[in-house]
């Protein structure tokens, strides 16, 4: 069960990276134009 745990913490982390490089990249090109 912990080994599970681990794995949906793992990819929930991913997830949120995901996420924020995603809200990061498109500030960015905002900021550009």
């Amino acid at each position: 069960v912990l080994q599970r745990l681990k794995h949906v913490q793992r990819l929930f982390l991913q997830n949120a990276i995901a996420n924020l490089n995603l809200i990061l990249r498109s500030k960015l090109f905002v900021a550009k134009q």
